[in-house]
């Protein structure tokens, strides 16, 4: 602009010497190359060259713009005198200049950058010792805490800046919870001691009150005959009563601490809610009649429909009202109403039981499902009972998702109410009703061992067994048992938990692991006073076939005796002794640990095969033994593992039963590494077995 300002009048006068002296004074900038003022006819007035070069050639004159080349800078400008386009202008600019300011801006920023970075390493190393060291510490500390649950752990002091504060309150924190956690920890010690000593005293209590009540009740079926005179039919009567009496009471406690451990079960099955009624009313008659009261149900058009639920909780909670009623009432009446309304594919059923008796006083209402709780101190000695029988019923309510209420007014009686909802059934839902086993000369003949060590539960065991056809013998003990059974040949074997020198579970545990195969899998049935959750599960562990508690219903123990009868018994009975003079190599010889039945009905006769197995087996068995006792000797538990994992389609073709379900146990243990106290003696007792079936093909394939 001002060089076109300063040749407006050479260019209107042509002046070219002055012109380019103007341009001249553009060679103070160094960056200005060259520079050139166009006529408006596009001739050339004045130029000017920085340096002078002979194959220069000047730009042709172009409209104003400017171009940015990489090198350059290239504008062209109109010149103007009162708004009157006179000539243009055209300047080349060397733009190096600019670029070498810019890599020097870049390289002053670069160090100064660079310098501030060192700065802060060093700035911040020092921070690092003096503030986050400590703190990475503190994590360190508390991960290892964390991970070990050892509270007793403490971060080394410091001086008395934020950070030192900062570690002594954690210390402090560690001391605090160190000291709780010990707390819990006994706390937690005494609840389980508490628990396991009401356990074992429910069980203990249990058992020794179950054990004489079997042989009382025992001994009153024996003697129950229609040749007893009147006197003699009632004294009878009186000690099933009294029998009974004492089983309810049991069965409160028993329930109690069931619904207490939240261990209690409910089934899922297909009922008639009015045949469970009138069977309860029609059980309950001989009450009412002794003590001249009515007991009556009625019914609503829809409570005879089939629903899904459990009926013995049913039964149990209807039963313990009904009876609790009944106990309370000398005039009068018992009424049961039940009333259900659709809903959907539901029932809501409402079961009321209503009684004339002495009723609950008002302060007593608030406290009378509690759990020994009645609603005087004297009822008890008047009427008898736990008071556990309506914290029961309540428990049993609500577990199933209903409620249950009373009303009562103190020497007007008292209504207990609750209701609960079951989905609809149909006839298809209904169990099907499975038939008693009458005594039958099927069974006569039957070897049966008795294992208990109360002489009247083993006289009431022989005097109803011997009626059915069945030789009994009789054990004390379990180590006794076990001695029996090895002189002798038993068909069934009848075993109590609970015995001196030798407990049931431990002497089944022994039958089934270490004697042969033609004694060891005796069907073993429990036959027990242990009544207390978890029992029954304990006695199938162990390897009994079956579980019945005492009293025992005779009729429960033959349909499960009969149901559990070897079949070489009844080929015995049928057709006459086992042939054992045909038994060779393709069954299970006496005493073998293995059976080739898999291999034989692979091999299709073809004895060549069934001896490269058992060959192929042989070599294997001292690498397996040997594989075991490496790994075991590293403690490399997930190899056994594996090992035994590798061993299991062998114990299967070679019908080594005795592993079948140890191997996996085993394989278990090994590769999830648990329970890993068990793994060396589970090993060394496959290595046994293996050993012997070895020794045993070796001497039948030779």
């Amino acid at each position: 602009d001002i060089v076109g300002e300063n040749n407006t009048a050479n260019i209107m006068f042509k002046a070219r010497r002055e012109a380019e002296l103007s341009l001249l004074s553009l060679k103070a900038n160094d960056h200005i190359l060259a520079a050139c003022i166009y006529l408006p006819n596009g001739n050339v007035l004045a130029h000017y060259l920085k340096q002078e070069e002979e194959n220069y050639q000047l730009r042709e004159p172009e409209r104003a713009r400017i171009d940015f080349a990489f090198k350059y800078l290239e504008l062209f400008r109109t010149i103007k005198l009162q708004q009157e386009e006179i000539g243009l202008l055209y300047i080349k600019s060397d733009l190096s200049g600019l670029y070498q300011r810019i890599r020097n801006f870049l390289f002053i920023a670069s160090f100064i950058l660079f310098t501030s970075l060192l700065v802060a390493f060093f700035i911040s190393a020092r921070l690092q010792r003096i503030i986050s060291k400590p703190i990475l510490k503190l994590a360190e500390v508390e991960k290892m805490v964390s991970d070990k649950k050892d509270y007793s752990i403490r971060v080394k002091p410091r001086g008395k800046d934020e950070i030192g504060k900062l570690i002594g309150g954690f210390n402090e924190m560690l001391s605090q919870i160190e000291m709780q956690s010990e707390q819990l920890i006994k706390a937690k010690e005494q609840a389980i001691e508490s628990e396991k000593a009401k356990e074992l005293f429910l069980a203990n209590m249990s058992h020794e009150i179950r054990t004489p009540m079997n042989a009382i009740m025992g001994m009153a079926r024996l003697l129950k005959s229609p040749d007893l005179n009147d006197t003699q039919q009632k004294y009878l009567e009186a000690i099933n009563a009294s029998c009974n009496n004492l089983l309810v009471i049991i069965n409160d406690i028993l329930d109690f601490s069931k619904i207490e451990a939240g261990k209690l079960t409910f089934e899922s099955i297909g009922f008639e809610v009015e045949k469970i009624m009138s069977n309860l009313i029609s059980s309950l008659q001989y009450k009412v009649a002794e003590k001249n009261i009515l007991l009556e149900y009625t019914t609503t058009e829809n409570a005879d429909a089939i629903v899904i639920g459990d009926p013995v909780r049913l039964n149990q909670i209807l039963l313990n009202l009904i009876n609790n009623a009944i106990k309370f009432t000398d005039q009068g009446s018992v009424k049961l109403l039940v009333d259900a309304v659709e809903n959907n594919e539901q029932l809501d059923f409402t079961f009321k039981v209503i009684d004339t008796g002495i009723g609950i006083p008002n302060e007593k209402l608030t406290t009378i499902f509690e759990g020994f709780s009645q609603a005087d101190s004297s009822t008890t000695r008047v009427f008898g009972g736990t008071g556990l029988g309506l914290t029961i019923c309540k428990n049993l309510v609500e577990l199933q998702g209903g409620k249950i209420s009373v009303e009562s007014e103190e020497g007007k009686g008292s209504t207990f109410s609750f209701s609960l909802t079951f989905a609809k059934g149909s006839k298809e839902d209904l169990p099907e009703e499975i038939d008693t086993i009458s005594v039958s000369d099927e069974y006569t003949g039957l070897e049966v061992l008795c294992v208990d060590d109360h002489e009247l539960n083993q006289f009431v065991a022989i005097s109803i067994m011997e009626k059915w056809g069945f030789n009994v013998s009789t054990a004390s003990n379990g180590q006794q048992a076990l001695e029996y059974i090895k002189k002798h040949d038993f068909d069934i074997i009848l075993m109590d938990m609970q015995m001196p020198v030798m407990d049931g579970l431990e002497a089944t545990k022994i039958i089934r692991n270490e004697f042969p195969n033609r004694k060891k899998n005796i069907p073993i049935i429990a036959l027990t006073a242990n009544a207390m959750r978890g029992d029954q599960q304990k006695c199938l562990d162990a390897g009994m076939n079956d579980y019945v508690s005492k009293p025992f219903d005779p009729k429960m123990l033959y349909t499960k005796v009969a149901l559990l009868v070897p079949e070489s018994f009844t080929k015995k009975t049928k057709k006459g002794p086992t042939d054992f003079a045909n038994y060779n190599k393709q069954s299970i010889a006496a005493n073998k640990r293995y059976d080739l039945k898999v291999i034989r009905e692979m091999a299709a006769g073809n004895e060549d095969f069934i001896k490269q197995m058992v060959e192929k087996f042989l070599e294997e068995v001292p690498d397996f033994i040997e594989q075991f006792d490496r790994y075991g000797n590293e403690k490399d538990w997930k190899m056994i593992g594996n090992t035994a994992h590798r061993l299991k389609p062998a114990v299967d073709y070679m019908g080594i039963v005795e592993l079948k379900e140890v191997v996996p146990l085993l394989q278990k243990y090994g590769q999830e590494q648990i329970n890993l106290e068990e793994i060396i003696p589970l090993m060394h007792k496959i290595e046994t077995i293996l050993e012997d079936v070895a020794k045993d093909l070796t001497e039948d394939f030779s």
